[in-house]
């Protein structure tokens, strides 16, 4: 998650280049990014810490909250 799309496209295309990672979604947004977490549950999200809205932080706390929630 990146809030500026040209940068979210330059990773995607860096990222195809590693046959073992598939890219499952891009956000530009953290609210975006926390709705696709619950719904593709990826294993790895790569995200800026500095988004606008909602602090970089404060996101990667919701999705860790949210993964320790939905353990068995």
């Amino acid at each position: 998650m990146d809030g500026d799309p040209l940068i979210c496209r330059a990773l995607v295309r860096l990222l195809k280049d590693f046959p073992d990672v598939k890219v499952v979604a891009t956000a530009t947004a953290a609210l975006v990014t926390l709705a696709l977490a619950k719904q593709l549950k990826p294993a790895v999200v790569l995200l800026d810490a500095g988004t606008p809205r909602l602090d970089g932080m404060l996101l990667i706390g919701s999705l860790r909250h949210r993964r320790r929630r939905s353990r068995p």
